[in-house]
């Protein structure tokens, strides 16, 4: 499987600054959980209109740490959201979940070493 997270692209559009490259992720670390567990909560309730936002926002936080897969995840989740599909948009939470957590394993791994 291919990794979760362009590190070498983030640090590539940052200029190579690593220094900002980590502390973007340390973001990440605490904004992309919570964005996904809203999303959850959003889903449980079927609020769209909180569904389209979670998804999207975590959609954007996802590209801009260059974690494709997760980003293109949760845009599904979006377009499900705004075409009211709602339950689809909602069984995609196991495995935005799972690449959540592979992603931040790999940031773990980028901010130790």
């Amino acid at each position: 499987m291919s990794p979760a997270l362009d590190y070498d692209m983030l640090l590539n559009h940052l200029g190579n600054d690593r220094e900002l490259a980590v502390e973007i992720l340390k973001v990440f670390l605490n904004d992309g959980p919570d964005r996904l567990g809203s999303f959850k909560e959003a889903s449980s309730s079927h609020d769209q209109k909180l569904m389209i936002k979670f998804s999207h926002s975590l959609k954007g936080i996802a590209a801009t740490i260059r974690a494709g897969r997760l980003s293109n995840l949760a845009e599904r989740a979006e377009k499900f959201s705004r075409d009211h599909e709602l339950e689809e948009a909602a069984d995609l939470y196991p495995e935005l979940n799972m690449e959540l957590e592979r992603v931040l394993k790999e940031i773990d791994e980028v901010i130790t070493a």
